[in-house]
């Protein structure tokens, strides 16, 4: 027998049948051994796509928080230099600073919003391929952190602080963004002058220059001056000619009815400069204004003929702005108005010291008698004058309300119901006024102490048992 025909024999106590299990299971080790090994480690695929969406998230929002902090920090004044140097920079930046700085801020939120949206939904798909999908929660608040610090405080700080250093690269940066985005752009412009009507916002409002010159005064980087000069020119708009005009019972006029020697008393007594004449001696007649320095130029033999000297009469109403009536002296080189009412009576005149006053405070020259309309005394209380403004009083004693009447005296014939006499003692909200000096006609000086509480509002009228309202 040929011992090379004789099949192989099985190792001892194997049979063929384990033979063909052991064979089948060695080619099935190699297919198996790959995919096990790949579980041991995260999905490269995976990893790099968390790590470029982290990144590219926080780079583009970092760089979007910088280009948007210096475009709104940069000073005009560089903007300007900028621009007579010729940068093209400047002159982009000089427009939209002018008039299209929500252009660029639109592209830059654009960019940002698209940053911030696909950079977390990409890191947060991918990172649960990569890490562990019970540690999602960590990772949220670190990257919620790194956000914060890396593409708001951060960015922003930096660019505030260099902000004319980075302006002309910014600027040009953020220029070809506009350009990119221009469609989108384009879309959004019109949905906004849809939704708002083509109204525009001023980029500065002047509660805002109010609020900035008020904490610039408190903080010491502004003088108490230059607060109350800004709080004043604000006010203009704020106050009409009612509130600081002269009222009909104190003007000084001149009148066809009185003598030569009658009206020059008047002017010398008073004064002014600049004096409402009427002819029939009736303040609703007023028929122009007399300049007192006319009369030097003229050698009057016999009695003057007074309409012959005026000139011609400014009359506004007592509703109109302050700025609108500092505009109109400007544009009429006109000194003087006469205040009349709705139904065209005489109500006071005005002058161009009177708005000027609000801006820069009083202005006493060298033929004006010092007045203190509202002094206050040892004890704490105030002397006010019948006829001192009561929205001035209001602001001494440190109450925000807007008054309905003009002057103190006013305000107390209100409360009183009567003209007011000496000793009357009127309450209002946590005011005590008496009066001390009256005359037929009104109140001349009156005590006004601050009480501890408010009425609320409500005058309580106090009267001594000898005052009685008169009938």
């Amino acid at each position: 027998m040929d011992l090379s025909e004789q099949p192989p024999r099985a190792p001892s106590g194997e049979t063929p049948r384990h033979r063909d299990t052991t064979a089948a299971l060695i080619q099935a080790t190699p297919d198996e051994a790959p995919a096990s090994a790949a579980d041991d480690g995260p999905p490269i695929g995976a990893l790099v796509i968390f790590v470029v969406a982290v990144s590219s998230a926080l780079v583009f929002s970092f760089l979007c928080s910088i280009f948007e902090s210096v475009l709104l920090s940069v000073s005009r004044g560089h903007v300007e230099a900028m621009a007579r140097r010729g940068s093209r920079a400047g002159e982009i930046l000089k427009k939209w600073k002018r008039s299209d700085i929500e252009v660029p801020i639109a592209a830059i939120l654009i960019l940002n919003t698209i940053a911030h949206t696909a950079g977390a939904t990409m890191a947060g798909s991918s990172y649960e391929k990569v890490f562990s999908p019970e540690t999602t929660g960590w990772f949220s608040a670190i990257f919620i952190v790194a956000i914060l610090l890396l593409t708001e405080i951060i960015p922003k700080t930096l660019g505030v602080t260099f902000a004319n250093r980075l302006a002309a690269p910014v600027t040009l940066a953020v220029w070809g963004m506009v350009k990119v985005l221009s469609p989108i752009l384009w879309a959004t412009q019109k949905l906004s002058h849809l939704l708002t009507r083509g109204h525009r916002k001023p980029v500065t409002s002047i509660e805002e220059i109010r609020l900035l010159a008020a904490i610039g005064s408190t903080e010491g980087d502004v003088g108490p001056r230059f607060a109350a000069f800004v709080e004043g020119v604000a006010s203009l708009r704020e106050l009409t000619v009612h509130d600081v005009m002269v009222p009909r019972v104190s003007i000084a006029y001149l009148s066809g009815t009185k003598t030569y020697d009658e009206n020059i008393e008047i002017i010398r007594k008073s004064g002014h400069s600049r004096f409402p004449y009427t002819p029939t001696g009736d303040l609703d007649e007023v028929q122009g204004i007399i300049l007192a320095k006319e009369l030097l130029f003229h050698d009057f033999e016999d009695e003057p003929r007074w309409d012959e000297l005026t000139t011609p009469l400014l009359v506004v109403p007592e509703t109109k702005q302050l700025d609108e009536v500092l505009r109109l002296f400007q544009e009429t080189r006109k000194h003087l108005a006469v205040v009349v009412d709705e139904y065209g009576g005489t109500q006071g005149v005005v002058t161009l010291e009177d708005v000027l006053e609000e801006i820069v405070g009083d202005i006493v020259d060298e033929t004006d008698r010092v007045e203190r309309l509202i002094d206050k005394l040892p004890n704490g209380s105030y002397l006010c004058r019948g006829h001192a403004e009561t929205r001035k009083l209001l602001k001494v004693v440190g109450i925000e309300d807007k008054p309905e009447f003009v002057t103190v005296g006013g305000l107390l014939a209100d409360l009183l119901g009567h003209v007011p006499k000496v000793g009357d003692v009127a309450e209002w909200r946590n005011l005590r006024f008496e009066v001390t000096k009256a005359s037929k006609r009104r109140a001349e000086r009156i005590v006004i102490t601050v009480l501890e509480h408010d009425t609320q509002h409500e005058g309580e009228i106090k009267r001594p048992p000898d005052s009685q309202p008169s009938t």
